[in-house]
């Protein structure tokens, strides 16, 4: 099931929980989280990720089962659409 919030405390548990780190996409400058290897994305501290999140009014949308790593971060126009995107069988609304 996808859940979504704002607040920081709340991602950074669910990300460390799964391995990730944050991140900027080195294209768009955008904040992420980094699972594994990517080499459009530059590693960055949670003392720049965190300021970014809130300044940029970002929504964290993630899926709370274990283990999985669906994640969207950004603001809550994009999210909407991502969400629209991955379909109600996959979000568990069937």
């Amino acid at each position: 099931m996808l859940r979504v919030t704002q607040d920081v405390v709340e991602l950074r548990r669910w990300a460390e929980s799964r391995g990730a780190r944050p991140c900027r996409d080195r294209t768009t400058g955008r904040i992420a989280l980094l699972f594994g290897g990517d080499p459009s994305a530059v590693p960055v501290g949670w003392g720049e990720f965190e300021p970014a999140f809130c300044a940029g009014r970002c929504v964290f949308v993630y899926d709370e089962a274990p283990g999985s790593h669906r994640s969207f971060v950004g603001p809550a126009e994009e999210a909407r659409a991502w969400v629209a995107a991955e379909g109600p069988s996959r979000i568990g609304l069937q």
